[in-house]
């Protein structure tokens, strides 16, 4: 019994003690100043929050674009390769193909044009040779 009354007034003292309302010393205005900093403090931290999560999105789409360029690296060394092997061999055959276009036989002149540059340069000469003298020859009777 003695056990329950030291408990009641145990209780009794604390349940006192925590309830007086002492003045804190702050007049209403400063009250009221602390409540919109802490109001304020709240709406940065929301204004903060929202700025993470956009930050946070956007980290998530650079990670996602930087996955899609790594996808295509691996991929578009091939195609480069290919490309540049291509370049390589068409700079490599070039001079061969200029040297085959020198070296390919040119058509020859037809007889009928060789034939008439001698004429001319043997009407050309003072004592035609390939003419035959009309005095020389023997007619077929």
């Amino acid at each position: 019994m003695r056990a329950t009354i030291l408990l009641t007034l145990s209780l009794l003292a604390m349940g006192s003690i925590g309830c007086l309302d002492e003045p804190s010393g702050l007049t209403q205005s400063q009250v009221d100043s602390v409540l919109d900093v802490q109001a304020s403090v709240v709406d940065e931290r929301q204004t903060l929050l929202r700025q993470t999560d956009d930050l946070n999105a956007r980290r998530d789409e650079l990670e996602a674009d930087r996955r899609r360029w790594d996808e295509r690296e691996r991929s578009d060394p091939i195609i480069a390769q290919a490309i540049g092997g291509s370049v390589a061999l068409l700079a490599c055959c070039l001079p061969l193909i200029l040297i085959g276009v020198l070296l390919w036989p040119k058509p020859r002149e037809p007889a009928e044009g060789a034939i008439c540059d001698a004429l001319i340069d043997d009407l050309s000469n003072d004592s035609p040779q390939l003419l035959v003298d009309p005095k020389r020859t023997r007619r077929l009777e």
